[in-house]
């Protein structure tokens, strides 16, 4: 078995069926369900993502780590059963992302969040939160606002 393409830079590794199911192109319809669920109950609580912006579909496409992150978090609390396995697949994706020198900004926003929503065992929270500020004051961060013309 083997994931589809991907063109994100950081891929999931898939193990299983459910990872293979979870990395296609149209995910689960319990994935996107939890993305909305995140945004309708959790999100409030951080306030990191726009719910107008940070669909589940557009988040999908643009950062597969944010997306995944989201779903893990949300399945914490909507199906507990599955966190644990998602959890693992959130880890894995920022230890590649690490290794090859990733920056992004839904990898920034990804350890925010999970700096936030942390385990009640993770001792790794300093150090997402370090990660994260290093990236966003390394790389050179490009928004653009609509309507307003360049400085």
């Amino acid at each position: 078995m083997s994931c589809p393409s991907r063109a994100w830079k950081v891929s999931l590794v898939c193990r299983t069926a459910a990872d293979a199911d979870f990395a296609s192109p149209s995910p689960p319809p319990i994935a996107l369900s939890s993305a909305d669920s995140f945004h309708t109950h959790l999100n409030i609580f951080v306030d990191v993502l726009d719910k107008a912006l940070h669909t589940p579909l557009f988040v999908r496409r643009t950062s597969a780590i944010l997306f995944t992150t989201i779903v893990t978090i949300a399945s914490r609390f909507r199906r507990p059963s599955l966190h644990t396995h998602l959890h693992k697949m959130v880890d894995n994706m920022l230890g590649r992302a690490f290794a090859e020198g990733v920056v992004e900004v839904g990898l920034i926003q990804s350890l925010s969040l999970l700096a936030f929503w942390k385990e009640a065992d993770d001792r790794s929270t300093w150090r997402k939160v370090g990660y994260g500020a290093s990236d966003a004051t390394s790389e050179p961060l490009i928004f653009s606002v609509p309507g307003r013309q360049g400085d």
